[in-house]
């Protein structure tokens, strides 16, 4: 694989051959002195195109790479965001849950269980060597 270094040069060598060609073995009395020198300036432009060809190609790579990474940058953040709020989630019904297996019975005014906590559910369940 050629080197930017080679490439370049490689565009300048063949436009001088081309100029080149264009001074010393098209004879004056065909091509006149002025179609000589637009000649010479149409290569000189048609290399500086070429440059700027291969430098549009190598700029739009480059972006398209960059595309890609912040595409993968984005996905992770969109996932470590969902994550992040599905914890929060979880965590505010851990409390919930924490808060209504902790309260006890709501009795009415005649001695019954007007609703029943989290105690009375898990009143054996609690007394289980296991959980002590």
């Amino acid at each position: 694989m050629y080197t930017r270094f080679f490439k370049f040069l490689f565009r300048y060598i063949v436009i001088a051959f081309a100029v080149y060609i264009i001074w010393f073995y098209i004879p004056d009395n065909e091509m006149k002195f002025n179609d000589k020198i637009t000649a010479s300036i149409a290569l000189i432009a048609l290399i500086i195109a070429w440059d700027s060809a291969v430098s549009s190609k190598s700029s739009g790579d480059i972006a398209q790479k960059t595309f890609e990474e912040n595409q993968r940058s984005a996905n992770f953040n969109n996932f470590e965001q969902r994550y992040n709020s599905l914890l929060a989630l979880h965590n505010d019904l851990h409390k919930s849950v924490g808060i209504f297996l902790d309260s006890p019975d709501k009795m009415d005014g005649k001695g019954g269980i007007a609703a029943s906590g989290g105690k009375s559910y898990f009143q054996n369940i609690r007394k289980m060597k296991t959980l002590e």
